[in-house]
């Protein structure tokens, strides 16, 4: 589109961002060592800097634990590492991160042991901004304003607090009486926050939702724009992302758990429209899956760019891969798969992408090695 924008203001757009044309390449962070199991992927493009991935050594030797969150950066062929925080008191340490990209790249990560939720940028120095863990996290920022979520599991609460560098705001209820298994947000211009976010309905176990809320006179609106039933055992962890495009209108891409395919929604005049199938099993496939990990991000030009999961039992063996496309309104366009050195192997598994300035794919994944994917 190069004009125009669902609920949006309108405009011409300038497509300065333009599809990468080069093939995916792909390198692997160093190995942790004996005795390490690395979890979690986050992802950061820095301006002008190269891109930083952050993850989490869990590291245990009989009953002696530590635990290091790292920033990892690869200049040329060499790879950069940096502890970026390190406690010796079991796993309980950064289970939840989020971090931004840009000016002021920042991170946010939870210490369960301590019970509080920490913040990190470049501007600002490591510290406490919320009492309280989090099993789920996202950040954003809005010129120095850091806006954060977090779901607080001992209460229930899913939380939005802020901080400049000062004293950070008091968390606020954003909903309740929810599990949430997946979190996202992003801030348009006008500096107001919108969540999307995968939650288990308090007293009814097989009801799943996928939830959107955002600020709206000072006050927290929040509507379901995706629900379903499913059994306990068929359940797994939720995945959910949201991106808004030049114009501030959102779109959520989810996976539909009992489906096991790909959708996204967005707006239209300010309305959710109704789901999209990206991807979707084959018939006679009952086990194929699509898009347990996704991430959606819109360029300079209004293009959703899509990173997620297939794991289709007709596919080049192993089955469990990594795909990119360009949701459309009639489905996915330009689906491409995109190389790793390891495949998708549990719980430990995670997902990041960004797009920079110039329209490069950026990509972090946590699938049985720490891998690092540009084109």
């Amino acid at each position: 589109p190069s004009t125009g924008g669902s609920g949006g203001e309108g405009g011409t757009l300038v497509d300065t961002c333009p599809l990468p044309t080069e093939a995916f390449e792909v390198a692997v962070a160093p190995s942790p060592g004996a005795n390490v199991n690395r979890r979690r992927a986050a992802l950061s493009i820095p301006t002008g800097e190269p891109a930083g991935l952050y993850t989490v050594d869990y590291y245990q030797n009989g009953s002696f634990y530590s635990e290091t969150l790292r920033r990892f950066s690869l200049s040329g062929d060499t790879w950069q590492n940096y502890t970026v925080a390190y406690e010796q008191w079991g796993f309980s340490f950064a289970t939840a991160l989020d971090t931004t990209s840009g000016d002021d790249p920042c991170i946010v990560y939870s210490d369960d042991y301590d019970a509080v939720v920490r913040l990190a940028c470049a501007s600002i120095s490591d510290r406490i901004v919320a009492p309280g863990g989090a099993s789920a996290l996202a950040v954003a920022a809005s010129g120095p304003q850091k806006q954060m979520v977090r779901f607080e599991p001992s209460s229930g609460l899913l939380e939005y607090f802020t901080t400049d560098g000062g004293t950070p705001s008091i968390p606020v209820a954003i909903d309740e009486d929810i599990w949430v298994t997946a979190l996202s947000v992003a801030v348009d211009a006008n500096g107001t926050p919108h969540v999307a976010y995968h939650a288990e309905i308090a007293g009814s176990p097989d009801q799943l939702e996928v939830r959107y809320a955002t600020l709206t006179g000072g006050s927290w609106q929040v509507e379901t724009v995706f629900s379903e039933t499913a059994a306990p055992q068929d359940q797994g962890p939720g995945s959910v992302s949201l991106a808004l495009d030049p114009y501030g209108v959102p779109s959520v891409a989810y996976h539909h758990l009992s489906a096991r395919s790909l959708e996204i929604v967005s707006q239209e005049d300010g309305v959710f429209g109704p789901a999209v199938v990206l991807d979707a099993p084959q018939p006679n496939f009952p086990n194929d899956d699509l898009g347990r990990y996704v991430v959606v991000q819109i360029d300079c030009y209004a293009r959703k760019r899509v990173i997620y999961s297939r794991s289709v039992s007709t596919d080049p063996q192993p089955d469990s891969h990594l795909y990119w496309g360009i949701a459309t309104p009639s489905g996915l366009d330009q689906r491409q798969m995109v190389p790793l050195l390891t495949t998708f192997n549990g719980w430990e598994d995670d997902l990041a992408y960004e797009i920079d300035a110039a329209g490069h794919d950026h990509i972090a994944i946590m699938a049985g090695a720490l891998q690092y994917v540009t084109r």
